[in-house]
């Protein structure tokens, strides 16, 4: 077998033995693509979002990046730079594999290190919280993303306050959202017998859920959602789609809400 053939056969092993949360299509060195065997694949999901068509000259922000999927489209749109903020990873990728196919390194990685490094990206990745995300610290951006992230955080509120200090502009949050009609009318029913009786506030819900994704922690309904972000000093806040981001081997997902707001 040839050395290139060798190399193709371990880029394969590399992407294919292990989990990606991200579906990615990668470059192979000597030519060619694979595409990483993500649970979710966005690529069908990404106009859903609404991003801007270009990103040219803007300082942008992914934050939850996970396997780096929005932050290598937010590059490829023109971003004058992309920062991505995640918790510590334990690398899972060895690099003595990736070094079988020269791509030169000599430490374990993680899934988007590994990405990055086969996509000749320039996103710089640095380990952060949310809840920890200062414009000391951290800077401000032009463009902030959350995506899939609130659901996995205890404290969703304070996860959004994190993003409003680093936010300069124009901010997109995703998160599942809690699809149930009949909580739905009962928001409207306390809603109209709130405005009955003059009262300023209404009812909004979040649910605390125990399912079989033990990493699930608050779904907020629709209405819930548009609240949490109102409250936490966003302005022009809006509602932009909804859909199910269905997993790729067909297995439904949650019911996703894209939020759009300003600072």
């Amino acid at each position: 077998m040839s050395d290139d053939a060798t190399k193709a056969d371990d880029v394969s092993r590399l992407i294919e033995g292990r989990y990606w949360y991200h579906t990615i299509d990668l470059p192979k060195e000597g030519g060619g693509r694979i595409v990483t065997p993500g649970e979710y694949d966005h690529r069908p999901y990404v106009a859903r979002y609404g991003f801007p068509a270009r990103l040219d000259g803007k300082s942008v922000i992914d934050v939850g990046p996970a396997d780096g999927f929005f932050s290598f489209e937010f590059e490829r749109r023109g971003a004058a730079s992309v920062t991505a903020v995640d918790v510590p990873a334990y690398p899972d990728v060895p690099w003595h594999e990736v070094e079988r196919f020269g791509q030169g390194v000599t430490r374990g990685v993680t899934r988007f290190e590994a990405a990055k490094k086969m996509l000749g990206s320039k996103v710089e990745h640095r380990d952060g919280s949310i809840y920890e995300l200062t414009p000391e610290e951290f800077g401000t951006y032009d463009f902030v993303f959350c995506g899939s992230l609130l659901l996995h955080l205890t404290d969703p509120l304070l996860a959004l306050q994190g993003l409003r200090r680093v936010a300069g502009d124009r901010v997109i949050i995703a998160t599942a959202y809690y699809h149930e009609p009949l909580l739905s009318l009962y928001e409207r029913l306390l809603g109209t017998a709130m405005r009955l009786r003059k009262k300023q506030t209404g009812v909004k819900f979040a649910a605390l859920v125990h399912t079989e994704m033990d990493d699930t922690f608050w779904l907020p309904t629709k209405a819930g959602f548009i609240e949490m972000v109102e409250r936490s000093g966003f302005r022009d806040v809006k509602l932009h789609t909804t859909f199910d981001l269905n997993r790729r081997d067909g297995r439904r997902g949650w019911p996703h809400g894209v939020i759009h707001a300003r600072v």
